[in-house]
């Protein structure tokens, strides 16, 4: 049975994105200037995270939904350290996008807009949105972000071509139905 999009009432929809790795040592991302940032690669609409299709018609779905950003600090000298995520084997991490529903949408922000009840669509995460992760380092986040300001900002440098880039794949799209 695919899952659903309640267009209407109180059940959520959300997109999951969930990353894993298969190194035998923990990974640590900066996700504020990854692939999925509203900073990174103008990702500001639903559109450019989603790839949806009506399976049958294969019309694109054209999201309106967009991505708000009213950080009052951008670039902050050393980042919070919710903005960095710790990956292993055994502990993925998963990003999640919630669509509001026709009913409770505010002024279009990740709405639903462009679903159909009834409709079967496929989706998946597009090419633009998996791009690699460049700032990335092998370790516990714990040992990686217990130090100094000044050696956090160091060790978490731009220029991290030491350690190249982290590819991100899909594994494919999932199949929904827009209910009523």
């Amino acid at each position: 049975m695919p899952h659903q999009a309640h267009l209407t009432g109180t059940v959520p929809f959300k997109f999951i994105i969930e990353y894993t790795t298969d190194s035998r040592v923990p990974l640590v991302i900066n996700k504020l200037r990854s692939p999925l940032s509203v900073f990174s690669e103008d990702l500001k609409s639903l559109d450019s995270l989603i790839d949806c299709q009506d399976i049958n018609t294969g019309k694109k779905v054209p999201w309106s939904g967009v991505f708000g950003c009213w950080d009052s600090d951008p670039h902050p000298e050393f980042l919070d350290h919710d903005d960095f995520v710790e990956i292993s084997a055994d502990k993925p991490w998963r990003s999640e996008c919630t669509l509001e529903n026709q009913e409770n949408e505010v002024e279009y922000v990740r709405s639903m807009e462009g679903l159909e009840a009834g409709h079967m669509y496929k989706a998946k995460v597009t090419e633009r949105a998996l791009v690699a992760f460049n700032r990335w380092q092998y370790g516990k986040k714990a040992d990686l972000l217990t130090r100094t300001k000044e050696e956090k900002m160091r060790r978490w440098e731009v220029g991290m071509d030491k350690l190249g880039s982290l590819k991100v794949e899909s594994a494919g799209e999932v199949v929904f139905e827009a209910v009523a």
